[in-house]
């Protein structure tokens, strides 16, 4: 038993030192088909093609086809602290908006289908192109620009930076990067901080509680309700920030079930203590779940009330 549990306590040391709080980079498009997304859109726009991918590339092209509602492409999964890197092609004589919803859930009970959730900006139209990188709020009941903070839509020009940058497509690729670690909003747009927000009291109101965003959710890129619009992706890429809590509780469950089987899992809750100072280590034995790590185990049984943690805590 010594053998197995030094055994144990290697291999999760290993998983904790190479783990961390950021896992690797994953493409989230493969550069060949829409796999790993789909359109989120009203009944009446559902059997136009305004998405599709060309070249490597995301393409949404709806020029000269105004007549169409809001028409996301949405990812599969959904996502909660991460950082996202993307490339995106914007062309001079396009008079559409786009945006990147993220920690966004598409409603399809609210009239005929609503995207709620924070969008980054993604304007393309002189002379207002600098709005791209900033934060607008598009769940229900809170409407608005959220940073800078305004009251609606309009964005008044005295918010316009010193310093920001757009490339066209005879210019190039633009380059965003979109940072949410708990309320920390970061967004850069070809190496210019352009949003660095604590969203603490906006993002987790509860308006947001109401509809499940705001803290996790789907990505979803945006064709902006009646506009013209061409514009491309690609390169999107996203690295997950992991909570050391979550991780622990995650691993716990899956050990618990190894030992215990998932049917008794039911009746219990499974929380975790910080326990500072320590290696993030754990591992299961004879059906006890013990832990030693800067986080602890406390396993409380609904039905009873017993509490098991690990001894010292």
């Amino acid at each position: 038993m010594a053998r197995r549990i030094v055994s144990l306590l290697t291999c999760f040391c290993f998983v904790a030192a190479t783990h961390g709080q950021e896992s690797q980079w994953v493409p989230l498009f493969n550069g060949k088909d829409l796999s790993g997304w789909h359109v989120a859109c009203q009944p009446k726009d559902a059997e136009k093609t305004f998405w599709k991918v060309e070249d490597g590339a995301v393409v949404c092209d709806s020029m000269g086809r105004r007549d169409h509602d809001y028409v996301w492409l949405m990812t599969d999964k959904e996502f909660q602290d991460f950082e996202l890197r993307l490339k995106f092609q914007v062309f001079s004589d396009s008079p559409g908006n786009s945006g990147l919803q993220f920690r966004s859930r598409y409603d399809k009970t609210d009239g005929n289908g609503w995207l709620n959730g924070p969008q980054v900006d993604i304007h393309p139209p002189k002379p207002m192109s600098w709005r791209t990188g900033l934060i607008y709020d598009e769940t229900r009941g809170n409407q608005r620009w959220v940073f800078p903070s305004l009251t609606d839509w309009n964005m008044p020009s005295e918010h316009e930076p010193k310093e920001h940058a757009m490339k066209y497509a005879e210019e190039g690729w633009n380059e965003l990067i979109l940072i949410c670690k708990g309320m920390q909003i970061k967004t850069i747009v070809n190496g210019i901080v352009r949003t660095d927000w604590d969203a603490t009291g906006v993002l987790d109101s509860e308006a947001h509680k109401k509809h499940n965003v705001g803290t996790k959710g789907h990505f979803a890129l945006q064709l902006h309700s009646g506009d013209e619009l061409r514009i491309r992706f690609k390169d999107i890429e996203i690295r997950e920030i992991v909570d050391p809590a979550e991780w622990a509780r995650q691993i716990a469950i899956q050990k618990w079930v190894e030992v215990n089987g998932r049917n008794r899992l039911q009746n219990y809750d499974i929380t975790v203590r910080e326990r500072p100072e320590e290696w993030l280590v754990f591992f299961v034995s004879n059906g006890e779940v013990r832990i030693i790590g800067d986080h602890m185990l406390v396993i409380i049984n609904k039905v009873t009330g017993a509490v098991r943690y690990a001894p010292g805590a």
